[in-house]
C-alpha cells in the first residue's frame, strides 16, 4: 500500500480493492482513499473522504460505498461511487461511534457497539435505510462492546472477536443468540480483538487482532452453517488494526500495526494474499481445499 496506515476500513466492489481512511505513522487521521486491483498488483489514488477519519466502518450496497463512523467524527455517513469518485454526504447516525462493526443483510446497514466520544464502549445497534436515508434504532448488544467485526451469512450477522463472545443477529426477529466461541479460547490461548474479518463462501475467515500467541497472527474460519471452527494457516506478518477484504476465492491482509513496547503501535503498509483454496459455486467447498499466503510485501514505519 502507498500510505502505511492503522485503523483502516476496506472493501471489494467489481473486483478492486477500496481502502478508506485510517491513521498514518505520525498519527495524522486521514481522509484518503487508495484502490488497489489484484489483477494487476497496482495501486491508485482516489478522490478523498469528505471527512478524515480512523477506525470507521465500510459497507457495499449495489455497487456503492458507505463509510460510516469513526473517530474524530464519529456519526459520519459518507457514500462513495467507485465508477464516478463521487463522495455525497448522508443522514449521520444518531448516536456515532468509532471502533464500530457493520454488516449489510437486504441492502440495509446494520452498526454494532464501538467507543463513544467519552472513550466508553458502548452497546448501541441501529439500522440504515439508504433507500429513505434513514436510521432506527435496534435491539442493543448484550453487552458492550468495541474493536470487533461483523459479517452477513445467509441473511443473519456474525459479531465475532470481543473476548469470548461470538454473537448471531437475526434482523428479522432482532434477537441476539450466542455461538461457540473463537478457535483461539477454545485452545486457551486468551481474546482475539481489533481483527478483521471477510466472508467466502459462506464461511467466515478471521485474521490477526491482539490477544492469542504468537500476537496477531492467528487465521480461524468459522462455518455458521455447523457452528464450527477450523485453524488455518497463520499470517506471515503479526497485526492488529488491520483490514481486509476478498476477490474470488482470496482474502487479502492489508496494513494495520505490530505493537511496540515503549514505542506504541508501528502502522504497517503490508499486503499479503491469502488463497482459500475456493475456485467457484459449484465447489462444496468443506474447508479442506489447499490453503497458503502469497508473496509478502511489507514497510514497517515508525
Amino acid at each position: 500500500m502507498p500510505t502505511a496506515r492503522i485503523g483502516l476500513s476496506a472493501c471489494t466492489v467489481n473486483g478492486k480493492i477500496y481502502v478508506f481512511g485510517g491513521e498514518n505513522p505520525a498519527w495524522q487521521v486521514l481522509a484518503m482513499v487508495e484502490e488497489y486491483n489484484p489483477a494487476t498488483d497496482k495501486w491508485t489514488k482516489k478522490s478523498d473522504m469528505p471527512t478524515p477519519r480512523a477506525r470507521l466502518a465500510v459497507c457495499v450496497i449495489k455497487g456503492k460505498i458507505y463509510a460510516i463512523g469513526g473517530w474524530p467524527n464519529q456519526d459520519s455517513v459518507e457514500k462513495y461511487d467507485p465508477v464516478k469518485d463521487e463522495w455525497t454526504r448522508k443522514t449521520p447516525m444518531l448516536f456515532g461511534t468509532d471502533r464500530l462493526a457493520t454488516a449489510v443483510v437486504d441492502d440495509k446497514i446494520y452498526t454494532f457497539g464501538g467507543m463513544d466520544q467519552g472513550l466508553n464502549y458502548v452497546k448501541t445497534a441501529q439500522e440504515y435505510d439508504p433507500v429513505s436515508d434513514t436510521w432506527r434504532k435496534i435491539a442493543d448488544l448484550p453487552e458492550v462492546a468495541g474493536e470487533f467485526t461483523a459479517s452477513a451469512v445467509n441473511g443473519k450477522i456474525y459479531i465475532i472477536g470481543w473476548f469470548d463472545n461470538v454473537l448471531e443477529y437475526d434482523p428479522k426477529r432482532d434477537k441476539y443468540e450466542k455461538k461457540a466461541p473463537l478457535l483461539t479460547l477454545q485452545q486457551g490461548l486468551g481474546y482475539s480483538v481489533k481483527s478483521s474479518t471477510s466472508v467466502i463462501n459462506g464461511k467466515i475467515y478471521v485474521f490477526g487482532g491482539s490477544g492469542p500467541d504468537p500476537i496477531g497472527k492467528k487465521v480461524s474460519m468459522y462455518d455458521p452453517a455447523t457452528d464450527k471452527w477450523t485453524e488455518k494457516p497463520d499470517m506471515p506478518t503479526a497485526r492488529q488494526f488491520l483490514t481486509t477484504s476478498a476477490v474470488g476465492g482470496k482474502v487479502y491482509a492489508i496494513g494495520g500495526a505490530i505493537p511496540a513496547p515503549n514505542v506504541g503501535d508501528i502502522a504497517l503498509s503490508t499486503v499479503e494474499e491469502y488463497d482459500t483454496g475456493f475456485t467457484g459455486e459449484s465447489i462444496d467447498f468443506k474447508g479442506k481445499l489447499p490453503t497458503m499466503w502469497g508473496e509478502v510485501r511489507t514497510a514497517m514505519n515508525r
